[in-house]
């Protein structure tokens, strides 16, 4: 028990240095922590873990139990309930549906009187707009080769939601020029407080760059079907989280689910899992039902939550934005989210960590 306590002060003691150092005007440390995360790390899923992932000698993974060890981050700006939150949503694998949801969770939020941008960050592949049979005349690609305004970036969807495509950019935006770089986060700044809400849509699978989002955004969303591999793909997604040491609140949303009971199964696997070898809580969102009115909506190129409102998928994501709204998960199998400085406060820590400018090359 002494050499836990001992190790655990420790770690305590590490993560606080790390904190004090980031804060800092100048982030003598970014360079080092730069270069360990410039390629994603692979995580191995086996033995017991087979499903979703656990060794196979029933330990815990190395993070395990840095939920309770993490201290608080407080935010330095006195106008943190002002600022947007910064949601992320992303899923293991492709295919589960995850663009559709946030096109439809994000309308659902805007029906319920709140202000929503969605930044459809899916590097290289930007398709938002498709589902709503619009082609965004400025992307962050235009605003990056010429300099425009963010503004003219923010194109006005449906209902009154907005949203920002990335178009071919994405890429681009981790190489910039010192130049261009500040350009940039001068522009995307000023969406610092316009939305209450920002909802990222990130690409499949997990690269560098949706791994660095993720780590800067205030809450994330995972997105899984009760397939297997998406299970285990969006299970590996949590434990590199907990590995890389940036922990956030967590909302599970069950896709594509054949009935009730399935999905509600599923949640509780992966929540349990989660919690007792991750030592990571899960926020239990809600279940949606696999629904023929989706595809039906796809192909009319709108969102189902305009094409079908009274069908049972638009009733079920209603329900899940208005528990997300309240913060009263469908579990009690869930946390608080805890406090800590919010995505702007971290943003341009984001693009420094991982631009060449952050390494001396112009």
């Amino acid at each position: 028990m002494t050499d836990q306590a001992d190790r655990l002060r420790e770690l305590i003691r590490q993560m606080k240095e790390r904190e004090q150092r980031a804060s800092a005007k100048e982030h003598p440390d970014m360079v080092g922590q730069s270069e360990r995360s410039r390629n994603v790390k692979a995580v191995t899923v086996s033995g017991d873990e087979a499903f979703i992932g656990i060794s196979p000698d029933g330990k815990r993974p190395p993070a395990a139990g840095i939920r309770a060890a993490l201290p608080n981050w407080e935010d330095a700006s006195a106008d943190f309930a002002k600022e947007t939150r910064v949601i992320a949503v992303a899923s293991g694998k492709g295919g589960v549906g995850k663009t559709n949801f946030v096109l439809n969770f994000g309308l659902a939020l805007r029906q319920l009187g709140h202000r929503v941008l969605i930044w459809d960050a899916d590097f290289g592949f930007s398709n938002l707009h498709v589902l709503m049979g619009q082609t965004p005349s400025v992307t962050l690609l235009s605003l990056l080769e010429k300099e425009l305004d963010i503004w003219q970036a923010v194109t006005p969807g449906v209902e009154g939601l907005e949203y920002i495509s990335s178009g071919q950019g994405m890429r681009e935006l981790f190489h910039l020029t010192e130049e261009k770089l500040n350009h940039f986060l001068t522009q995307f700044m000023q969406l610092r407080t316009y939305a209450d809400y920002l909802l990222i849509d990130l690409g499949a699978g997990l690269s560098t760059h949706s791994l660095k989002l993720i780590q800067a955004a205030d809450e994330l969303i995972l997105l899984t079907t009760p397939e297997p591999t998406s299970m285990t793909d969006a299970y590996a997604l949590l434990k590199l989280l907990v590995l890389e040491e940036r922990l956030l609140p967590v909302h599970l949303v069950i896709n594509r689910a054949k009935n009730e009971r399935e999905g509600v199964a599923v949640q509780k696997r992966m929540a349990a899992v989660a919690e007792r070898f991750l030592s990571l809580q899960l926020n239990l969102l809600g279940v949606l039902l696999d629904d023929q009115h989706v595809e039906q909506a796809v192909v009319r190129q709108q969102p189902y939550m305009l094409a079908f409102p009274k069908s049972p998928i638009s009733r079920r994501t209603r329900e899940l934005a208005q528990r997300f709204i309240d913060g009263q998960p469908s579990s009690s199998t869930s946390t608080r989210p805890m406090t800590r400085a919010s995505f702007w406060g971290r943003f341009r820590e984001i693009f420094h960590s991982v631009s060449p400018i952050s390494h001396g090359k112009r």
